[in-house]
């Protein structure tokens, strides 16, 4: 057993070892491509990042860890050579993704690895460059979500959703436009409104005067794990005087 196979997950020494030559093939590619490629990095990268997915997967679809490994290799690849994962990377956040979240999705993943994978890895990146989000909010938020979401169009609009949560003002009439397509009780945990409304309530009163809005309070504390039960639903409202004339109208 090498040093490398040691600290790894079984799932993951056994697709290494398995696929060796193949995927020695695509290091040396990445090297080719990217002639400053961190070998290094990218080896660090796969005792954290891709282990905790190949272990999550094979927990759920052992079936399908060979093809999710092998998805999640290239991936792996791709952002390593652009400085975005490993230990030279310019930050933490999709190792944390990748350790801390994606296996909280493992099945999605193993059905649909490079869309599952990309889609997140982008997100989070997305979120994360744009000035005064609060990417820590959206890491939250998928998090919590994970056990409702089932298909990789509800992750899509989960994550536009928590994006708009996390400061992305400019994604409110998208989110709303996803959360109108989720199952009601999706939604509504999606946005952290209270389960004993229905979301076209909350949306039509809302919509109808207009009104700059985000859901806070026990409502979303509780959408991102606070053990803790309420019976109403708490609204930051947007501060100028038409607004304000708006949601007193709603």
């Amino acid at each position: 057993m090498t040093d490398q196979q040691a600290i790894i997950s079984v799932a993951l020494a056994d697709v290494l070892a398995a696929q060796r030559a193949q995927l020695n093939a695509r290091v040396a590619e990445a090297r080719h491509r990217y002639p400053a490629f961190d070998t290094a990095a990218f080896s660090a990268f796969l005792k954290t990042g891709l282990d905790s997915i190949a272990k999550s997967v094979s927990e759920v679809a052992p079936e399908r860890t060979l093809p999710t490994v092998l998805a999640a290799y290239d991936i792996a690849l791709e952002l390593v050579a652009q400085d975005l994962a490993g230990p030279a990377a310019r930050n933490s956040l999709i190792e944390r993704l990748w350790v801390g979240i994606v296996p909280r999705y493992a099945r999605l993943v193993s059905e649909d690895p490079i869309n599952v994978l990309g889609l997140l890895s982008n997100a989070v990146l997305h979120v994360s460059n744009t000035p005064e989000a609060r990417v820590e909010d959206w890491l939250l938020g998928m998090s919590t979500m994970a056990e409702h979401v089932n298909s990789t169009s509800h992750l899509r609009s989960v994550g536009q959703i928590m994006a708009w949560r996390a400061g992305l003002a400019h994604f409110r009439e998208g989110a709303l436009h996803c959360a109108d397509a989720m199952p009601e009780a999706m939604a509504l945990r999606a946005v952290g409104a209270d389960s004993a409304q229905t979301w076209q309530e909350v949306r039509d009163t809302l919509q109808r005067h207009g009104v700059r809005y985000l859901f806070i309070g026990k409502s979303g504390a509780i959408l991102l794990g606070y053990p803790d039960t309420t019976q109403d639903a708490d609204l930051f409202l947007d501060k100028d005087p038409d607004n304000g004339r708006a949601a007193v109208m709603a």
